[in-house]
């Protein structure tokens, strides 16, 4: 059995009950491979205190989405939101008592729970190398929506980056309007996902130096210029990555925001691009463990 081949699922019985059990059952599985135990997650007094806002980025079944929680708040409020979306979805936390496991609220437009993320931390991960377990890192587990109880998919998350004690609509600045740099954010992705090649080099700050085929660094001066070499920047691996970005609580620094982690396409607060590489190799993620028989 592999570290990814067991998954909590609580399913409709008392929870209480069933954490008791699965967390029996799995722990001693835990101590005798080695594998990803609970970890314990205290955003207030634990090695790393996260005041302010945590973004993390993950995925709700093969759907890419970015969450930003305020750990340390009262009532714990949060937004997340997909590649698609033109508004953030709003999300409160609560973290039990033994620190290990987060029931995440999901609320429709008019305030109702529609949706929950019910998840643990672990305290380790193959793509974290740390020489001490980790805390409030990576979590994951099921999303369930509300009126359709065959529609669980697995979620899994990793915090990324952290943002200064702000409002969701001062996130990227105290004078900056949010919404605007996100929905330029969202113009360049749309643009790109279209194969709009006009609109995409348009909505480029030039002169812009780009990383043509992963090594050359290529000055372009004019759209025209970055149009003849289109499918040279626009790899499809680059395509990709911006197709799944989440251009939605980006991380903001000196009147940017990065649109594709990490670093690979920034923009300015006036919607331009500023910088263009060659995407990385996909990160290997494991993948969501089979659900357990009922």
């Amino acid at each position: 059995m592999d570290a990814w081949s067991m998954r909590v699922s609580f399913g409709a019985c008392d929870r209480g009950n069933a954490v008791k059990r699965i967390g029996l059952a799995v722990g001693v599985l835990w101590l005798g491979l080695g594998v990803p135990a609970w970890a314990a997650c205290d955003p207030k007094t634990g090695p790393v205190v996260m005041t302010g806002m945590t973004i993390f980025e993950g995925s709700v079944g093969e759907h890419p989405i970015t969450m930003a929680l305020m750990l340390t708040d009262d009532g714990m409020p949060g937004r997340y939101a997909y590649p698609v979306s033109t508004a953030d979805i709003v999300v409160s936390a609560k973290l039990d008592a033994d620190q290990h496991h987060m029931m995440i609220t999901e609320y429709d437009a008019v305030g109702n729970p529609s949706a929950v993320f019910d998840g643990v931390f672990l305290d380790r991960d193959p793509s974290i190398h740390s020489s001490t377990p980790l805390t409030c890192d990576v979590i994951e587990g099921d999303w369930r929506p509300k009126d359709k109880p065959d529609g669980v998919l697995h979620f899994r998350m990793r915090s990324t980056t952290f943002h200064a004690p702000a409002p969701f609509d001062r996130m990227y600045g105290n004078k900056v309007d949010v919404e605007a740099v996100n929905r330029e954010a969202q113009a360049f992705r749309t643009a790109v996902v279209r194969d709009d090649r006009a609109g995409v080099v348009a909505r480029v700050l030039y002169p812009i130096t780009i990383g043509v085929d992963n090594a050359h660094e290529t000055s372009f001066s004019t759209p025209a210029e970055l149009m003849a070499r289109y499918d040279e920047v626009f790899t499809p691996r680059l395509k990709k990555a911006i197709t799944g970005a989440v251009p939605r609580m980006m991380f903001a620094r000196q009147g940017q925001v990065m649109l594709v982690p990490p670093g690979w396409v920034w923009m300015d607060f006036q919607g331009k691009v500023t910088t263009l590489w060659p995407a990385p190799p996909p990160p290997v993620v494991p993948k969501a463990p089979p659900k357990a028989p009922q």
